[in-house]
């Protein structure tokens, strides 16, 4: 194991209010990874997405933050009305940057959107509006008045892969979670698999699905802002860059 600490790549937003001169990272990411013992970089969009990827090999690990939905063109679909908050360079940045990952076996944490990219940059495809395709389901989005730690639904394990490793815990072990989403994943990509759901059905974990393959996770809730409180969700962040760390 390296004696330095891990580098972990967090790749950069632009706000969804039309200020496109600024980009945008919520703090309680950065601070989850050094709490974990890692180093946070971040990372801007290139309009050259290769250009960047030429320079992944620099860093030990990559966490895909939370922010508005990627373009449904990326996974072969139409843009309904409910689409929001789209950023085209992001989103390519993003893609690029996770694909190569996969690629060379480089560490994976992807959190909300992260998941939903990690998602399509794999090669599944996504629910455009909860409410929408799955009209039974839980309310998951953002409710007004409420803090952005508040505990809104369970979410209980279904494989016995990395989320169970992160978390310490086993098949059908339920954990409390936020919630901030009005998308979700609808078929997993090849290779991975669904690692936990809510009560209603909704996949809200999905990981690459052999037990020989790299660190690949991707969590729909908001571990970053459950973090400091509740040391399962630290865990998250903690096996990110326990992997990295590795040669």
């Amino acid at each position: 194991m390296s004696a330095c600490p891990p580098l972990i790549a967090i790749p950069l937003g632009s706000p969804t209010d039309g200020a496109t001169s600024l980009y945008a990272l919520g703090a309680a990411y950065v601070a989850a990874i050094y709490a974990a013992g890692g180093v946070p970089v971040l990372l801007p969009p290139d309009d050259d997405p290769t250009a960047l990827v030429a320079r992944l090999d620099a860093f030990d690990g990559l966490l895909l933050a939370g922010g508005g939905d990627v373009l449904p063109e990326f996974y072969g679909q139409s843009a309904t009305a409910l689409v929001q908050g789209v950023d085209r360079a992001r989103d390519l940045t993003e893609i690029a940057l996770v694909q190569a990952a996969l690629e060379h076996g480089m560490p994976l944490l992807s959190i909300c959107r992260g998941a939903q990219l990690l998602c399509i940059a794999a090669g599944g495809t996504l629910h455009q509006d909860i409410q929408t395709n799955l009209p039974c389901a839980l309310d998951h989005r953002h409710q007004p008045g409420r803090p952005r730690d508040h505990l809104s639904h369970t979410v209980a394990l279904e494989h016995s892969g990395q989320l169970a490793w992160a978390l310490g815990l086993g098949v059908g072990d339920e954990v409390h979670v936020n919630s901030r989403h009005h998308q979700a994943v609808d078929t997993p990509p090849p290779d991975f698999c669904a690692a936990a759901r809510a009560p209603d059905g909704v996949i809200e974990a999905l990981e690459l699905a052999s037990s020989n393959s790299a660190f690949a996770l991707g969590v729909q809730w908001h571990p970053e802002d459950l973090a400091s409180r509740h040391d399962c969700m630290a865990s998250l962040f903690r096996a990110l860059v326990r992997r990295a760390a590795q040669p």
